[in-house]
């Protein structure tokens, strides 16, 4: 999922003709300030995110502090982009429809359960079997499905707004001669 911010033609032609050398390094400045600036909305949207399930709160609830301080911001050749680290943020973000889990994601959640309540071996064995079959549509489950929470999509006009206004500023500060 990529976001642009734009620039108005006059605009870069204005810019670009009044610092020459020096307004592709202070764009790509700007840009990647601005991303990381994002990081910081993205850590409270985090906590404003609706529920993943019906039954659920609105904020982060259980084990998000790994998700939520994970966020990252790094400069790429097109500008920049801002990420998480976790593997699960894209169910986070993009929710999960009812699927039979396979072997794999056992292991994953007999992990979790180990983690997170400090189950043996077969304690979370037996956990990650049972949650695996409510995951799973009927007629072996409950079909249990992760609405999307929509963290980063949810703040990509915020961002861009953000993005835009440092870039403002440092090519303001670059036609006044300061870096």
């Amino acid at each position: 999922m990529a976001s642009v911010v734009k620039i108005s033609p006059a605009e870069y032609a204005q810019y670009h003709a009044r610092l020459q050398k020096n307004f592709m390094p202070t764009m790509m400045a700007g840009i990647l300030e601005g991303a990381q600036r994002c990081i910081p909305l993205l850590v409270d949207r985090v906590g404003q995110a609706p529920p993943a399930s019906p039954q659920g709160r609105i904020g982060a609830m259980g084990q998000t502090g790994l998700y939520r301080s994970s966020w990252r911001a790094e400069r790429i050749t097109e500008g920049a982009r801002v990420f998480n680290l976790r593997p699960y943020s894209g169910i986070i973000e993009h929710g999960r429809r009812a699927a039979y889990v396979n072997a794999a994601g056992r292991k994953n959640i007999a992990a979790w359960a180990m983690r997170r309540y400090g189950c043996t071996l077969e304690e979370a064995h037996n956990v990650a079997w049972g949650l695996s079959r409510a995951m799973s549509p009927p007629p072996w489950g409950h079909g249990r499905e992760l609405q999307p929470r929509l963290v980063m999509t949810g703040a990509i006009p915020q961002m861009g707004n953000l993005i835009r206004g440092i870039i403002g500023k440092r090519l303001a500060l670059a036609l006044k001669g300061g870096k």
